[in-house]
């Protein structure tokens, strides 16, 4: 008797359980679908005007000398014949029309537009209404980025951006999101074989040698350490030289001349275009194994100023170096010593970012007067952007790249200053695209965009 009452009651407790479990599992998938559009039926992306973080509908072939895949806009090709790879400017890569891709898929998250925590710089979608020839009022589903928060002036100058006449920066995290890859020695050239490599030893006797994907350098000297370097002139360097890579170019250019940084964007495949512009935000990432001792340089050349970051493997100490002169040091937040580690140097927003395995090592504003005349390293300048300099060290360096950063322009697209209308209303952003030549957005518009029209931020589906 008693096991048979313990059954009885025993049995509308585990029935409501399992009611509770499966109401809990049904309300989070709910709530999960409804914080997230996109999941059951995918967003995709149309239009250029996000490319390249969000392509919309394009074409993709790899170069059929370096392998690097070239993306471009279907609607942009202006000779859909033949391509000109980005990375190694090798301009005889046909196209193949059946390689059409979709627009990427992407998930809105709703609850960063619910919560209130729509921030600078994050992609959003929204409802933007817009009138055709015919005076009709239509309304689609737009991308962009948020560039202006309420109650903000916004200004573009110089390709920056200011809210209420102070200049904008973005984190190494959101530099990533948005960085423009200008070149990877992961690709490099295997059908032209008499073609230079974009990185050269300065000077005779060089350690530096190169690998599949990188280059090593073995310095077995150990020099006198009561007498150390003045300059990076002293060590062995490895110098970058930039190249166009640009389809149609006027004038033309062998594809190897050097060139500076243009905000050139390779997307927009033949796209014509005035005047291109100087960028000299940068962003360089590699993955590096260090040896025991020795001495380690990476220097960057921005706006006329040469930004030297010092690793001292003997004292486990780094310095920071505008024009041969210090501006910061610190010790290593971690050992460097006979492992691997992923590097990011950046240049942007008038600072300088230093980041070790994801971890913030540095991030040090400047100002442009502030700086002393550039004598220091004559081998960089805008044509040669990038330096690496070793001295009594073992190094393998790989997945060496660089990116630049978005330079921002008025409707107009040139370096001329753009300010929107008005100030930013309590309820409107200020949105654009990071196509910054083909986008249509708050700079043609005129006005911002109403928080109400704000769907939410839009993520990227890795899946």
């Amino acid at each position: 008797m008693g096991t048979r009452k313990w059954s009885v009651t025993a049995r509308p407790l585990a029935v409501g359980c399992l009611l509770a479990i499966l109401l809990t599992v049904l309300s989070v998938a709910l709530l999960r679908h409804w914080r997230y559009d996109g999941l059951r039926r995918p967003f995709l992306i149309h239009g250029g005007s996000m490319a390249p973080s969000l392509k919309g509908e394009h074409f993709t072939e790899a170069c059929l000398d370096c392998q690097f895949p070239v993306h471009v806009a279907v609607d942009l090709l202006a000779d859909p014949q033949w391509l000109t790879c980005p990375n190694c400017g090798y301009r005889k890569t046909p196209l193949d029309g059946s390689k059409r891709q979709p627009g990427e898929r992407v998930w809105i998250d709703r609850w960063a537009k619910s919560f209130n925590r729509l921030r600078r710089w994050d992609p959003v979608a929204f409802h933007h209404r817009f009138s055709d020839e015919s005076s009709s009022q239509h309304r689609q589903l737009a991308v962009k980025r948020v560039i202006g928060l309420p109650g903000e002036q916004i200004e573009i100058a110089s390709g920056e951006i200011y809210a209420n006449g102070t200049l904008v920066r973005k984190s190494m995290e959101q530099f990533r999101d948005m960085a423009i890859l200008l070149f990877d020695t992961y690709y490099r050239p295997g059908e032209t074989k008499e073609i230079p490599d974009r990185f050269q030893p300065v000077g005779p006797g060089s350690r530096w040698q190169r690998l599949a994907t990188g280059y090593q350098f073995e310095d077995p000297r150990v020099t006198d350490s009561t007498s150390p370097p003045q300059s990076s002139s002293e060590l062995d360097q490895l110098l970058y030289q930039h190249w166009a890579c640009m389809a149609n170019q006027v004038p033309w250019k062998d594809r190897t001349a050097t060139s500076r940084i243009l905000d050139h964007y390779p997307y927009n495949h033949g796209l014509s275009r005035g005047q291109l512009l100087p960028v000299s935000d940068l962003l360089f990432k590699c993955s590096l194994t260090i040896g025991d001792n020795g001495l380690l340089i990476i220097s960057l050349f921005s706006e006329g100023d040469c930004f030297e970051v010092w690793f001292d493997l003997n004292t486990e100490r780094y310095e920071l170096r505008r024009n041969a002169e210090s501006i910061a040091s610190g010790a290593f937040l971690q050992g460097l010593k006979r492992t691997s580690h992923e590097l990011e140097f950046a240049v942007v927003d008038q600072q300088v970012i230093l980041v070790v395995n994801g971890r913030s090592w540095l991030r040090q504003p400047f100002s442009p007067g502030d700086a002393t005349e550039a004598v220091a390293l004559p081998a960089l300048d805008a044509e040669h952007p990038l330096m690496i300099a070793a001295r009594d060290l073992e190094l393998q360096i790989h997945r060496m790249r660089l990116y630049r950063d978005i330079y921002w322009t008025g409707p107009s697209h040139t370096a001329q200053k753009w300010q929107a209308k008005g100030r930013l209303q309590p309820n409107e952003y200020l949105l654009l695209g990071d196509n910054v030549p083909v986008s249509d957005d708050c700079r043609q518009w005129g006005q911002g965009i109403l928080r109400k029209a704000i769907l939410g931020k839009v993520i990227e589906n890795k899946r």
